[in-house]
């Protein structure tokens, strides 16, 4: 990894399997970070100079690209304890192409009409019954995705 140069690093929630300390270190830190609040600090402390916090309904745009941040429904803090901390969805655009990436997040209609070339939707962690509270079955997720105006879905986690 520390080979590779990445221009942006884009961070929906602060679990451990989002947000991972070992990776970011050996990542370059010259890479421009967009994350929800409660992280800026944790990477500053890891040596990135230019975090960019964005809520849902705000956005991050430079020459190159523009990001919008929507609320996704999930619990992103990172361990179990202390209060419930924000998970974001982003609509990625370039010149001629967008994404959009909707994290983690259980079913919610906060994607609806979203255009998109492409969605990546999650799916995964929705068993037992209870984690469907902060997760999306399978069927959730592409439900989700049509809601969109997305052309394509790819299903991740």
């Amino acid at each position: 990894l520390s080979n590779i140069k990445l221009d942006y690093i884009l961070l929906s929630h602060g679990h451990i399997d989002h947000l991972n300390y070992n990776t970011l270190r050996k990542l370059n830190k010259d890479a421009t970070v967009i994350c929800p609040k409660n992280y800026r600090l944790s990477l500053n402390f890891l040596g990135f100079k230019k975090v960019f916090v964005i809520n849902p309904g705000e956005n991050f745009s430079d020459e190159f690209l523009s990001i919008d941040a929507y609320e996704a429904k999930h619990d992103g803090r990172r361990y179990y304890m202390g209060k419930i901390s924000q998970s974001s969805a982003y609509l990625i655009k370039g010149k001629n192409k967008s994404v959009f990436f909707a994290g983690d997040t259980a079913f919610t209609d906060n994607f609806t009409g979203i255009k998109a070339d492409v969605a990546i939707m999650p799916v995964g962690c929705y068993k037992p019954d209870d984690f469907l509270e902060m997760h999306c079955s399978p069927d959730q997720s592409f439900k989700m995705f049509k809601m969109t105006s997305a052309k394509f879905m790819v299903p991740v986690h």
